[in-house]
């Protein structure tokens, strides 16, 4: 009982996740195309009615891929929320999302750099996350972007004017899959085919 008491009163110390943890995290279960399937299953969760994939660089070498919405949007916080690893917030038991986890981990073993453009009631904003900030820091963590002329271009892409939703930029692509456009693609359509295919045809 006694041990128990002392350990109640010892001071919690929160400690960092550092590179090397996040960089192992690169060889985890998700492919490409169950990875972008987390991204659709957010989307879904936003209330999103459309959805976008779509691929930057030559038909041989892609060096973008951008996963957008016309969901809710977020919130400053809620944006900075998205980042956290297995974060904890009210859930119905209709979302998909369950743990936190799937919108930004499933991406480590993409992309380098994850962007994230939302525009919602309270207005615009952006947040990302570098490996190459991850790896100089020793330590997991994420950046407010300041926004400029070039996010509004993603956004107006694929938004009507005044429209909510989300734009997702992947970038600085790892090789754990291949940069062909042709099997992108393939990959994502044959995925969504699958796990999707009763919503699509709804």
């Amino acid at each position: 009982m006694q041990s128990i008491k002392k350990l109640q009163t010892t001071e919690f110390q929160s400690a960092k996740i550092g590179y090397a943890y996040i960089n192992g995290l690169k060889s985890g279960h998700y492919s490409l195309s169950t990875a972008i399937s987390e991204l659709f299953d957010n989307s879904e969760d936003a209330g999103a009615t459309k959805m976008f994939f779509e691929t930057k660089g030559t038909s041989k070498n892609i060096t973008e891929l951008i996963i957008a919405d016309n969901g809710k949007g977020m919130t400053h916080e809620e944006l900075k929320g998205s980042f956290t690893l297995g974060l904890t917030r009210e859930r119905s038991e209709k979302e998909l999302g369950k743990f936190g986890f799937g919108g930004t981990m499933s991406m480590f073993s993409i992309a380098s750099t994850k962007i994230t453009l939302t525009r919602g009631r309270n207005g615009c904003f952006a947040r990302k996350y570098d490996m190459r900030d991850i790896k100089l820091n020793d330590s997991w963590g994420t950046t407010s972007l300041q926004w400029e002329s070039w996010m509004d271009d993603y956004l107006d892409k694929f938004l009507s004017e005044g429209e909510t939703g989300t734009v997702i930029i992947l970038r600085n692509l790892e090789d754990t899959f291949s940069k062909s456009k042709a099997n992108i693609c393939k990959s994502i359509d044959n995925h969504c085919s699958i796990v999707f295919g009763e919503k699509i045809n709804i």
